[in-house]
């Protein structure tokens, strides 16, 4: 039995074999890095994402407390010419 060891296989062989296996493990540790890298990538897209949704909602908040405060503030000045007008005319009918 002389040159064989480690379960009957030449050196060459082990070390071939422990090559693979460095090399599938190698190959095991990129793909898993690559996985985490995209998986990483996507929770940034998703959270990018939701922040411009809320800055898109709290726009949308904001131009409509804007549009109801023009409302209002027509509303009043319509309801002080009203107003003006109806005593102009109580101001000429006495």
């Amino acid at each position: 039995m002389a040159g064989r060891s480690h379960k009957g296989k030449l050196p060459a062989e082990r070390y071939k074999e422990d090559d693979q296996r460095r090399q599938e493990e190698e190959e095991d540790d990129q793909r898993r890095q690559e996985e985490e890298e995209e998986e990483e990538e996507e929770a940034e897209r998703q959270k990018r994402r939701q922040e411009e949704e809320e800055k898109q909602r709290r726009q949308q908040e904001e131009d409509e407390k804007q549009r109801r405060q023009q409302e209002e503030d027509e509303e009043k000045r319509r309801q002080e010419e009203e107003d003006e007008e109806q005593r102009r005319k109580d101001d000429d009918g006495e």
